[in-house]
Formats: structure tokens, C-alpha cells, sequence
């Protein structure tokens, strides 16, 4: 299990369980080991978002925000890569989450 793992599979359990959300693809389709690159929309997805859409309504960003995730890129698929860098310093600055001083989670 990853650090802080479970925690963020229950925060994610908590937020997404029975609600309906959007799947965008950024440039590719997977990842090089096949799994599904997605960017997950609690709205449906604005054709310009903001930063506080992003913040808002994009469960990835969220996650980052809460501090249940770290950035990982795959290039070419790198469209909000800036901002989640922003939301993880952020997370990280207020430790939130895995970046607390207990990481084990709650």
C-alpha cells in the first residue's frame, strides 16, 4: 500500500460513491502500462476552466488539495500538471494529509 493509501481510498469512497462524474482524456488514452489516464469531474467539464473550477469541481485536484495524492506525471498528458503542483505545495504548506506529521492516516 502507498503511504497514506487507505485514507485517500476512503476519502475518495466518501466523495464519489453513488454521484455521478465526467472522465476527460487529456492527449493519450493510457499510460504505458495500460491503465486509463483520466481526469475526473464532479461537473461536467467546462471547456475553459478556471483555477476555481479546478478546484472545485475536479476530484484530482481535490485529492491533491486534501493532500491524500501526490503529482505524477505523464507526459504528454500534462494539462493541469502546473496547477496540481500549486494545490500540492498547498497541501503541503498546511499539512494536510500525507504531507501531516502522522502520515499513517486517519
Amino acid at each position: 500500500a502507498e503511504p497514506y493509501g487507505r485514507a485517500a481510498t476512503r476519502f475518495t469512497r466518501q466523495h464519489l460513491l453513488g454521484r455521478e462524474v465526467w472522465l476527460e482524456r487529456d492527449v493519450s488514452d493510457t499510460d504505458r502500462y495500460g491503465r486509463a489516464l483520466r481526469y475526473v469531474w464532479l461537473i461536467p467539464p467546462p471547456k475553459e476552466p478556471t483555477v476555481t473550477d479546478l478546484r472545485r469541481h475536479l476530484f484530482n485536484a481535490v485529492l491533491l488539495l486534501e493532500g491524500y495524492g501526490q503529482v505524477v506525471t505523464y507526459p504528454p498528458d500534462v494539462r493541469f500538471a502546473q496547477w496540481f503542483l500549486q494545490f500540492q505545495r498547498e497541501a503541503r504548506q498546511a499539512g494536510r494529509g500525507l504531507w501531516s506529521q502522522g502520515r499513517d492516516g486517519p
